[in-house]
C-alpha cells in the first residue's frame, strides 16, 4: 500500500508541476554557458516582452466600413455580412433620448408602432417612428420619437477604425457606465451612410431611403465640453427614393474636377445638381450661398491646378464680395453674422470672425472672407436691406487684399483639409499628392443638407454597459510583459520648418516628433489596468511618424538616451529587458503609410546603417521609408553589436559577465486595405511587408476590419509562442549516478486533425519525458531502449547504441517550438561545420515516455474502467495498462 501511495503522490506532483504557471525569471534562467547548470525547462521561463506601437494618427478616427476611400459616402450595407464594432452584431438596441445613449433591448423593441421599418418581421434591421406636427406659425415640425436598430447596422454606420482597435485590445473605451464611440466622420465633416427602408406595412418595396450622417462634435457642442470626442449620428428625414440624397450628383462634380482640363460649365451644372440649385432673384439668400460656393470652387481649382495664387482677379474679388454680402444680409435684420456660418453651409467661404486675432498659422481662427466684414457696423433700411455694409480691410492694407487672402485661405482648405493626417482620402481625388482632397467632404457636407434638409435628431455614440469589457490585453496579461507607445501630438515638429510645410501642421509649442511610451513594460493586475486605461485614453490627433517612433522604440529597449527625440519619449529608470535571452518584440499596428516622418536625427541614424534597403523620402505628406531599416537594425544589428551586451548577475559566472541580446522582432499588423500605387516603398503595401520581413516576421494584413481581431490574435500568439522557456516542468526522478528524466508539459493553442484539417481543438496538451544527463543536457531515447546511452555525434543516422542530444528552440519561420539536433546560434539550428542543423517537430522526438501515446493505446471500451488496486503495478494480458485515479479524504 505504501508503494501505491508513493506512486499516487508522484503522479499528483507531476500533474501539479505541469499545471503551475511560470513565474517571473531572472537572467540566470537563460544561462547556457555552464553545462552543470540546471537543465532546460526545470526553472520557470522568461516572459516575452511586447511593446505595442499604436497608430494614433487622425485617420484612425475614419470610419471602418466604406466602399471606397475619398468620397465621404457609402450605401453598401449588406444584411448577411457581419460588421464588427462596439455593438453586438446580433443584438438589438433602442436609443434612450432621456439618457442620450443606446441600450440593449429585446429583439425588435420599438418596431410595433414604428412607421418606417427596414427588413421583415423577425429580421428587422432598423425601426423609426417619425412624427410631423405644426408649430404656432403653422409650419411643419418633423421629430424622431423612436430609433431602434440591429447592432450590425449600427456598427456599419458608425464604427471607426479606432473603435474596433480599442474593442479588440481592451474591450473598448469605457467610462464606468458606457462604451464610447469616437470618429471624425469625413475629415471632420459629415460622412453620409444611406440604405433602403420602407413604410410600415410595405416591407420589401425598398421605396424609401434612410440617411444618416456620422460626424465629430461640432463647435457648439465642444463649447459645452472641449474634451468631448463622442461620435454623433445624425438622422435625416426618411424620403422617397426619387427625392432622397443623390450622391451621384455630387460625385460627378468631383470626377469632373479630376480631369486635366475640366469643363467649367459642366462643373457648375454638377455643383448645382449636388446642391439642388434653384433659380431666384437678386438678393435670394440660398441662391447667393450656392453662387458663393460655385465661384469659390472654380477659382480654387485654377489656383491649385496651376499653382498660381496670383491668378485671383478683380472680377473674382467682386463676385466674392457680392455673393457674401447677400449671405450676410440674409432675410433681413439682424442678418447673418459670418462668425456663425457652419462648415455645412454652402457659403462657408464667407465664414470668418472680424474680432479674431490674426495669426500666421494657416488654420486661421479668423476664418476666410468673413474676417473682412464687421457685422456690428451694418445699418439697415426700412425694407430690410443693408444700407451701410460691414466691409473692412481689418488688419490688411486694403479690402481687396483682405478678400484675396481670405480666398487663398479657403482654397487651401479645399486643397488640403484643415485636419491632421487626411492621408486616407488621398485616393479620392487628384494625384499622389492628394490634390483637392477636401472637395468631396465640402460637397457632401453641404449637399446632403441642401438636398434633404437638416437632421431631425442627433444621437450620441454611447452604449449602456454594466460590466467592464475586456480584450486581448487582459487575455494575454499572464503570459506577456506588455508596454505601449503612441505617436506624439501632431508629430510634425521638424516638418513645420520645411519649405512647403502643410497648412495643417500644428506648429505650436506642444508639437513633438516621434513617439512616446505611455505605459512602460510590465506585468501584473495593477499594470494591466494602467495599460488598459492608457490605451482607452489614446486620442487620434497626429500624423503618422512611423520611422521616428520605431527609432524611439528601439531606443527604449536599449535604454539609449541618444535615441530619444524628446526627453519625455521614454524613461531609463527601469530596463524593459530582464534577461539577455528574453524574447523582445515590437508590435506595430498601423492603418497606412508614414507621414511627417523626416526628423534628421532619425534619418541620419538610419542612413548610417548602410543597409542599402532602398529607403528614402516620399513626396506625399513628407513621408519616409526608413521604417524597415530600423526594423532590420532591431532584428539583426542589436544582437551583433558588441556594445549592446546585457549585463548579467554575478552568479551567472560567464567570463565577461554579460550575454548577447536576443534580436528585437518586429511584428506589423496592417489595418485596412491600402492604396496600391507604384512598386517602391512609398507604397504602404510594400513598406509594411518589407518592415515585417526585416524584423524577422511576416506581415499580418487585415484588409477588412472584421479580420483585424484574427490578425492581432495571431500576432499575440506568435509572440507568446516565442518564449520556448515558458513551459513549466519538473525533474521527477534521478538515478544513483545523477542521470534521470525530465517531464515536460506542452500545450498548443490550436491543433488540427491531420486526416480532417477542418477539425480543430483548442488548448490541447500532453506530458512527455526526455532523458537528462549529469550535466543537465537533454536527450531523446533514440534507440528506444528506455535508458540513457552515450551521445551520438549528431551527424547522419544515429548508431544503435547512442542517444541524440536535443535542444528545444523557437523557430520564427515555423512560428512554433521545434527540436534542434545540434546547437542554437542566433535563434537558428546549426550542425557540424556551421551547416544548418537537422530540426524536427516536437511530436517527432523519440520520447522516453509520452502520455498521449500511452493513453491512445487504451481501447475505447477500457478508457472508463480503472484496474483493480491490487493490479496497479502489473501489466498483463488480463490487466493491461489502464488509468487509475487515486482519491482520498484529507481530514486535516
Amino acid at each position: 500500500m505504501q508503494r501505491i501511495m508513493k506512486a499516487a503522490c508522484t503522479i499528483f506532483l507531476l500533474t501539479l508541476f505541469a499545471l503551475l504557471p511560470p513565474s517571473q525569471a531572472t537572467a540566470g534562467y537563460c544561462d547556457s554557458t555552464n553545462p552543470d547548470k540546471v537543465p532546460p525547462f526545470l526553472t520557470p521561463g522568461v516572459d516575452p516582452n511586447m511593446l505595442l506601437v499604436i497608430d494614433n494618427s487622425s485617420s484612425m478616427y475614419d470610419l471602418a466600413y466604406l466602399e471606397e476611400a475619398g468620397y465621404c459616402y457609402d450605401e453598401t450595407y449588406a444584411t448577411a455580412q457581419s460588421y464588427a464594432g462596439y455593438f453586438d452584431p446580433d443584438g438589438w438596441y433602442l436609443y434612450d433620448f432621456g439618457s442620450d445613449k443606446f441600450e440593449a433591448a429585446t429583439p425588435e423593441s420599438g418596431c410595433s408602432d414604428a412607421n418606417y421599418r427596414k427588413g421583415p418581421a423577425g429580421n428587422r434591421e432598423a425601426c423609426l417612428k417619425i412624427v410631423t406636427t405644426l408649430d404656432v406659425a403653422g409650419d411643419p415640425v418633423v421629430t424622431l420619437q423612436t430609433f431602434a436598430a440591429r447592432g450590425n447596422y449600427l456598427n456599419w454606420a458608425g464604427a471607426s477604425k479606432m473603435d474596433i482597435e480599442k474593442k479588440i485590445l481592451t474591450g473598448g473605451k469605457f467610462d464606468n457606465s458606457d462604451l464610447v464611440l469616437e470618429s471624425r466622420g469625413c475629415l471632420e465633416k459629415r460622412f453620409v451612410k444611406q440604405t433602403t427602408i420602407d413604410l410600415a406595412g410595405q416591407e420589401g418595396n425598398e421605396a424609401h431611403r434612410l440617411t444618416v450622417a456620422i460626424r465629430p462634435p461640432n463647435p457648439m457642442e465642444l463649447l459645452a465640453n472641449p474634451n468631448d470626442r463622442t461620435t454623433r449620428i445624425e438622422i435625416f428625414p426618411a424620403n422617397d427614393a426619387d427625392v432622397a440624397y443623390d450622391h451621384e450628383a455630387c460625385q460627378n462634380a468631383v470626377e469632373e474636377m479630376r480631369q486635366d482640363s475640366p469643363n467649367l460649365g459642366a462643373l457648375k451644372d454638377y455643383i448645382d445638381d449636388c446642391l439642388t440649385y434653384r433659380s431666384g432673384t437678386a438678393g435670394d439668400y440660398e441662391v447667393s450661398a450656392q453662387a458663393a460656393l460655385n465661384h469659390a470652387i472654380q477659382t480654387c481649382w485654377f489656383i491649385v491646378k496651376h499653382n498660381e495664387p496670383d491668378s485671383i482677379t478683380v472680377g473674382d474679388i467682386s463676385r466674392t464680395i457680392n455673393a457674401c454680402e447677400q449671405i450676410y444680409e440674409g432675410n433681413g435684420p439682424p442678418g447673418v453674422d459670418p462668425a456663425t456660418i457652419g462648415t455645412d453651409h454652402m457659403g462657408y467661404m464667407c465664414y470668418g470672425d472680424f474680432d479674431a486675432k490674426r495669426v500666421d498659422h494657416p488654420v486661421f481662427e479668423s476664418g476666410y472672407i468673413g474676417y473682412c466684414w464687421n457685422h456690428d457696423a451694418v445699418t439697415w433700411r426700412a425694407n430690410g436691406k443693408i444700407q451701410n455694409n460691414g466691409w473692412s480691410a481689418n488688419t490688411y492694407p486694403d479690402l481687396n487684399e483682405c478678400i484675396r487672402d481670405g480666398l487663398l485661405r479657403y482654397c487651401a482648405v479645399i486643397d488640403v483639409p484643415p485636419v491632421t493626417d487626411p492621408s486616407d482620402q488621398v485616393t479620392g481625388v487628384g494625384d499622389d499628392t492628394g490634390e483637392l482632397w477636401n472637395l468631396p467632404a465640402v460637397l457632401v457636407d453641404a449637399g446632403v443638407v441642401s438636398q434633404i434638409g437638416h437632421p431631425i435628431a442627433v444621437l450620441k455614440g454611447r452604449i449602456a454597459q454594466n460590466e467592464t469589457p475586456s480584450g486581448l490585453l487582459q487575455e494575454f496579461a499572464d503570459d506577456l510583459r506588455i508596454g505601449a507607445m503612441v505617436f506624439n501630438r501632431d508629430g510634425a515638429l521638424h516638418e513645420c520648418s520645411l519649405p512647403g510645410a502643410l497648412s495643417t501642421y500644428a506648429c505650436d509649442a506642444g508639437v513633438r516628433d516621434g513617439g512616446q511610451v505611455i505605459t512602460p513594460m510590465g506585468k501584473g493586475a495593477t499594470h494591466t489596468q494602467s495599460l488598459v486605461d492608457a490605451i482607452n485614453a489614446v486620442v487620434a490627433d497626429t500624423w503618422t511618424p512611423l520611422a521616428e517612433t520605431m527609432y524611439n522604440a528601439v531606443g527604449y529597449y536599449l535604454q539609449d538616451e541618444t535615441m530619444r527625440l524628446n526627453a519625455a519619449d521614454f524613461s531609463t529608470a527601469e530596463d524593459p529587458i530582464q534577461a539577455w535571452c528574453q524574447s523582445n518584440n515590437i508590435l506595430l499596428i498601423t492603418d497606412g503609410a508614414p507621414t511627417a516622418d523626416l526628423n534628421p536625427q532619425m534619418v541620419n541614424f538610419a542612413e548610417s546603417l548602410n543597409y542599402n534597403l532602398g529607403s528614402g523620402t516620399c513626396d506625399a505628406l513628407h513621408g519616409s521609408t526608413y521604417l524597415d531599416d530600423l526594423a532590420y537594425y532591431a532584428y539583426q544589428g542589436v544582437g551583433q553589436d558588441l556594445t549592446l551586451n546585457f549585463a548579467l548577475p554575478a552568479e551567472v559566472g560567464t567570463p565577461a559577465g554579460e550575454g548577447k541580446l536576443r534580436p528585437i522582432n518586429t511584428y506589423v499588423v496592417a489595418v485596412g486595405k491600402f492604396r496600391d500605387e507604384g512598386t517602391d516603398k512609398c507604397n504602404p503595401n510594400v513598406l509594411l511587408a518589407d518592415t515585417a520581413a526585416s524584423g524577422g516576421t511576416t506581415l499580418y494584413q487585415a484588409e477588412t476590419l472584421n479580420e483585424l481581431e484574427g490578425a492581432l490574435r495571431a500576432a499575440f500568439l506568435s509572440i507568446r509562442a516565442g518564449a520556448a522557456s515558458g513551459s513549466a516542468a519538473s525533474v521527477i526522478s534521478a538515478t544513483r549516478s545523477g542521470e534521470g528524466a525530465v517531464y515536460q508539459a506542452i500545450f498548443w493553442p490550436e491543433k488540427y486533425d491531420s486526416d480532417t484539417p477542418s477539425n480543430k481543438i483548442t488548448w490541447a496538451g500532453e506530458v512527455q519525458a526526455l532523458l537528462v544527463d549529469a550535466h543537465g543536457r537533454l536527450f531523446e531515447d533514440t534507440n528506444e531502449n528506455r535508458k540513457l546511452d552515450p551521445p551520438c555525434d549528431n551527424e547522419g543516422e544515429p548508431a544503435d547504441e547512442c542517444d541524440r542530444q536535443i535542444t528545444i528552440f523557437y523557430s520564427s519561420g515555423a512560428e512554433t517550438s521545434m527540436v534542434c539536433y545540434g546547437t542554437i546560434e542566433d535563434d537558428s539550428c546549426v550542425g557540424p561545420g556551421g551547416a544548418p542543423g537537422a530540426t524536427a517537430e516536437i511530436s517527432q522526438v523519440k520520447y522516453l515516455w509520452n502520455a498521449n501515446k500511452w493513453l491512445s493505446g487504451i481501447t475505447d471500451g477500457a478508457i472508463t474502467a480503472n484496474r483493480p488496486e491490487a493490479q496497479f503495478l502489473t501489466d498483463s494480458a488480463t490487466y493491461p495498462s489502464k488509468r487509475y485515479i487515486f482519491t482520498w479524504h484529507d481530514s486535516d
